[in-house]
């Protein structure tokens, strides 16, 4: 009997004790509207101890929107992004006139938002629903990272994470909402006839690129020499017609109504449109971007869809021909 119950307290203690001289996991955020840490704000790392170790973890929100976990040896290192990299949204936008946040909701949701506007960038896809309760980002001991419940039950782990659930939309282009010089100088409105926009996707670590066609087609392609219209096609209008009225070109334009119009260059007579354009009173910052699925989407300044391209044929009674002449 005495041997049984040494036995079954050896077996205890083998199984308990690892977790006790680890510590972990290691809580990192938090939800909730009275906790201090539910939210990393750009240029506002926070920076936790581990237990018994002269290390830190740091976790902050980069300015193109990346969202990192590292382990580094000082408060100094954390803010110059110096150490080993634990985890990262994988998600970044080529900008520097917006800074962004991340919270741990109380839905149990990760997101990155731009500051000042709901609109959300990126997302960990582990809502919960209407459910509001407390969650927790947490370090484990194998340097995953999780969202656990209120239970301790595992919602999310960095382990399942892969690229299809980044659900992240890439910037190609924004419209200007007020006249004068541009407030987004980091994204175009327009794509003119030889000169490609080139946009890199960190993500993929490759470049998309906007080119607009003499023959009236406009092209979004991924590739490494995409300025040259090489590569995998994304997304094309379809517009193949000879040059018009003496050689006039082409540009592709997102409107200030949302509306993405491709025009003659001098008559301003529309060739092709997504006819997603929300009134003629309507003057708002609209965005094409890049989905996770390589559709093409205009959104609103509230991250609403109005116009994707997969759903784009309803748009033009017979493909293929040109309109509006």
């Amino acid at each position: 009997m005495f041997k049984t119950l040494l036995l079954f307290a050896f077996m205890l203690l083998a199984c308990t004790l690892p977790s006790i001289l680890a510590d972990c996991p290691l809580t990192l955020l938090e939800s909730g509207p009275a906790a201090s840490n539910r939210e990393i704000r750009f240029g506002q790392p926070h920076v936790i101890p581990e237990p018994d170790a002269d290390t830190l973890i740091c976790l902050f929100v980069q300015g193109d929107a990346n969202f990192r976990i590292l382990r580094v040896d000082s408060q100094e290192d954390c803010e110059n992004n110096i150490g080993d990299l634990l985890y990262h949204s994988g998600f970044s936008l080529l900008t520097s006139n917006e800074t962004y946040y991340t919270r741990l909701q109380q839905d149990g949701n990760i997101v990155t938002r731009k500051t000042g506007s709901n609109q959300w960038v990126w997302k960990t896809d582990s809502s919960q629903g209407e459910v509001v309760e407390s969650f927790w980002l947490v370090l484990n001991c194998n340097d995953s990272v999780s969202i656990v419940n209120e239970d301790g039950t595992d919602i999310w782990n960095s382990d399942r994470d892969t690229p299809e659930v980044f659900n992240r939309p890439l910037t190609l282009m924004k419209s200007f909402a007020t006249t004068g010089p541009p407030r987004h100088a980091s994204f175009a409105s327009r794509v003119w006839y030889d000169r490609p926009i080139q946009i890199r996707d960190r993500l993929m670590n490759t470049w998309i690129c906007l080119v607009q066609q003499g023959d009236g087609n406009f092209r979004v392609v991924r590739g490494d020499d995409c300025r040259n219209n090489q590569g995998d096609l994304v997304y094309n209008t379809g517009l193949v017609y000879p040059l018009p009225h003496n050689g006039e070109k082409y540009w592709t334009m997102l409107q200030r109504d949302g509306n993405l119009v491709t025009r003659r260059e001098v008559s301003k007579k529309w060739a092709w449109t997504t006819c997603s354009g929300q009134g003629p009173d309507v003057h708002q910052v609209f965005e094409l971007v890049l989905t996770a699925n390589d559709t093409l989407a205009i959104v609103d300044m509230n991250g609403v869809v109005i116009w994707e391209s997969n759903q784009d044929e309803a748009c033009f009674a017979e493909p293929n021909k040109m309109i509006g002449a």
